[in-house]
């Protein structure tokens, strides 16, 4: 019953916000109108909350926040193309959606063994000191950046889809190549729900992120596990770089706006909260999608950005944080 809770009124306030839009959309317009909306809602949704969960992994265990993290999204979509289109050993010998599954899991191995030695290198140098990590965050970030410009060019790449066609949804079309990103997204979070619900890994995380030094006591290795968390944090922002690539297009800058949703939905579910990220990332999908539709895409964010604004003010942990972040 914790959710009803009065100090979970913004969150519900939020939720009747969004059903409230929903609403508005299917009433003023149509059902098909509606059903593109929401199903580009999740898409938007999905993809932000891949990116989103790594960073709020990474705040409840190391209290850091990773202002690379959208680079990191960034260099995921950078290794799909490149094995898939730059060195096109993988569709040269086989057909194109293993190749494209296999680019995914090396762009997922390549990207988190960098965030591990970005962990162990650099941040961990400086403990629980936040402002020097932010800084060599974004002094990394914008190395990466510049790496990819100078490697390959300021040129927007396309990734080959590996799912053609499209499917129809109560009248209205989704391709492919956004259902496979929906299924695989889902899959993902499933898999990240059972690893930190139901096994000794997830119960050490809970341990850690309530009180580092009562874990240690306890015989929880503290290094391994940020190693283990930061790879899982830079893995999920790979593959949703990889995911997104064959959606869109594949540039140096392409992480920038992902990591700008995704830092704000930890702030509005509340840092380090991953039900409360969940919750954040549909509602700014869904308002990012109907704002894009129906008011231009600056009113969208000005929009989005007003409804955080007005969280944070009745409620400055976030939608399901707590004092002691």
């Amino acid at each position: 019953m914790r959710f009803f809770k009065k100090d979970y009124g913004p969150a519900w306030a939020l939720f009747l916000s969004a059903i409230a839009l929903m609403v508005y959309v299917l009433v003023e317009y149509n059902f098909t109108v509606f059903v593109r909306v929401s199903m580009n809602g999740i898409v938007l949704g999905l993809t932000y909350l891949l990116v989103a969960l790594g960073l709020a992994l990474m705040w409840g265990v190391m209290h850091l926040l990773n202002f690379a993290h959208g680079q990191f999204f960034m260099m995921g979509a950078f290794s799909v193309w490149y094995f898939m289109v730059r060195v096109d050993v993988l569709t040269k010998y086989l057909p194109i959606v293993p190749a494209y599954l296999i680019s995914l899991v090396l762009a997922m191995v390549i990207v988190g063994m960098m965030g591990t030695l970005v962990e162990r290198y650099l941040f961990r140098r400086f403990g629980g000191d936040l402002l020097p990590a932010l800084l060599i965050s974004l002094g990394l970030g914008l190395i990466l950046a510049q790496a990819m410009i100078l490697a390959f060019g300021l040129l927007t790449k396309s990734i080959p889809t590996a799912f053609a066609g499209s499917q129809r949804f109560f009248g209205v079309s989704l391709t492919n190549e956004r259902l496979a990103l929906v299924i695989s997204a889902l899959v993902l979070l499933v898999a990240l729900w059972w690893l930190v619900s139901h096994t000794k890994f997830g119960r050490a995380m809970v341990a850690i992120r309530e009180d580092q030094t009562a874990a240690a006591l306890q015989g929880i290795d503290i290094g391994k596990f940020r190693l283990i968390v930061m790879f899982i944090g830079s893995a999920l922002a790979a593959v949703a770089g990889g995911l997104y690539g064959p959606v869109f297009q594949v540039t140096p800058e392409m992480g920038t706006g992902p990591m700008a949703t995704a830092f704000a939905i930890i702030v509005l579910g509340g840092l380090g909260s991953l039900p409360g990220a969940g919750i954040a990332a549909f509602f700014l999908g869904f308002v990012e999608s109907f704002g894009a539709t129906f008011l231009g895409a600056t009113i969208a964010q000005f929009f989005t950005f007003a409804v955080i604004i007005l969280v944070l003010i009745f409620k400055p942990t976030g939608l399901f944080g707590h004092g002691g972040h």
